[in-house]
């Protein structure tokens, strides 16, 4: 994962799926991962963020927190998904 924040105080957290087959040659999916980001890295407050894939509708999530970490639940991860979260 890499984390950018913008100077508006948005981020945007891009994951990449690196679980690569070389028999297949190609990405294993997975469902079902759940991120957990120290909350102190995303913007203050944010309750909500859109998740945008090459091969999924925009989704948005929501995003629960946990003993000061932040909570992001993917669906699915193919190759590579963004998680955009806007500041409040």
């Amino acid at each position: 994962c890499t984390l950018r924040r913008r100077a508006d105080g948005a981020a945007a957290l891009h994951v990449l799926n690196l679980d690569y087959d070389k028999a297949t040659k190609k990405f294993r999916p997975a469902e079902k991962v759940a991120l957990r980001v120290p909350a102190s890295l995303l913007p203050a407050g944010a309750s909500k963020a859109r998740l945008l894939s090459y091969d999924a509708k925009e989704t948005q999530v929501a995003l629960p927190r946990e003993a000061g970490k932040i909570r992001i639940d993917l669906p699915a991860l193919r190759l590579w998904t963004v998680v955009a979260i806007p500041k409040p």
